[in-house]
């Protein structure tokens, strides 16, 4: 039943690309084993959450293994006018899960979405925009929406304060700016879930933001030997030469200005022979001093400070 719903992360996924959306429907087995550093990516996210709940002590947490009984349980809880964790709406086709419902003042609740980032980007305001409407749908009035993330001024001295360690932005502005529109797009994603005829995949920036899709290695494999994306360089540059057709770094036009790195890249791509600067080699050598000391350093950056200081 999940799998023919439209959640806020499949949601997310057809506002990305309707391929991706489709794919998670019709193809699941097209994407990866989650990696090691993405389910640390999602521990992290996890831990984060479980900071942000102790912002509200009088919330309830409801449990999630169980998909209707978590709807059931939501249900029930929404009479008592206490802060919810994992309050699951089904409405229709559509389902959210909010993080943080907190009731408000005039019969109506407050969403809190709570990320491991460390400021506000767009895809949370549609994140969020998605989770109200949802809501909304269902008969529960939405009055303001809050972002929980990192406050990177935080120093950890002694035990993790959430209180010191969040910060709490009002984003329900944005989330109706988001929400123009959603009705359409909506409609859409539902048309994309129920066809058996899979959308054409567009490579476009949103292959690498706000991360590398699972599905890039199966929309780029079509590309060609030393494709533009290649090219030394902001990727952004990248993009737009291939919105001009240009599909490889030996079709680059001499007319198309290329920094020195670029154009030795060229070069080397078009002629086949390596680029050694034997005088630039040289004179770095020359500057060395000698006895010369290495240090390896190996870094992790966990959203929730482990240290003090």
């Amino acid at each position: 039943m999940a799998s023919r719903l439209l959640s806020k992360s499949k949601y997310l996924a057809g506002l990305r690309c309707p391929l991706l959306l489709w794919a998670y429907i019709h193809k699941p087995s097209s994407f990866p084993e989650v990696s090691q550093t993405t389910q640390h990516r999602f521990d992290e996210g996890n831990l984060v959450g479980r900071f942000a709940k102790r912002l509200f002590p009088r919330g309830i947490d409801i449990p999630v293994d169980n998909f209707m009984g978590n709807i059931r349980q939501t249900e029930k809880l929404l009479n008592i006018r206490k802060p919810l964790f994992e309050a699951g709406i089904l409405c229709g086709r559509l389902y959210s899960r909010a993080d943080i419902l907190n009731p408000a003042e005039n019969n109506t609740w407050d969403i809190y979405e709570v990320k491991s980032s460390t400021g506000t980007k767009e895809t949370h305001f549609h994140d969020v925009a998605f989770q109200k409407r949802v809501y909304q749908q269902s008969g529960i009035n939405i009055g303001r929406c809050f972002l929980i993330y990192i406050d990177t001024n935080y120093v950890k001295y002694g035990e993790v304060d959430p209180m010191d360690l969040f910060a709490i932005e009002d984003i329900s502005s944005a989330v109706e700016d988001a929400s123009i529109g959603m009705e359409d797009r909506i409609r859409n994603m539902l048309s994309i879930m129920d066809s058996q005829n899979s959308p054409d995949g567009i490579i476009g920036d949103y292959c690498l933001s706000p991360y590398t899709c699972d599905l890039k290695p199966v929309c780029w494999e079509s590309l060609p030997e030393n494709p533009i994306f290649e090219l030394n360089g902001n990727q952004a540059k990248n993009f737009l030469l291939y919105e001009q057709g240009i599909r490889t770094i030996n079709d680059i036009p001499s007319k198309i200005s290329l920094t020195r790195t670029q154009a030795i890249q060229k070069e080397c791509i078009t002629t086949g022979k390596f680029h050694i600067d034997k005088g630039e080699i040289c004179s770095f050598l020359e500057k060395l001093e000698y006895p010369r000391y290495y240090l390896g350093i190996k870094t992790i950056n966990p959203a929730i400070p482990i240290y003090d200081g």
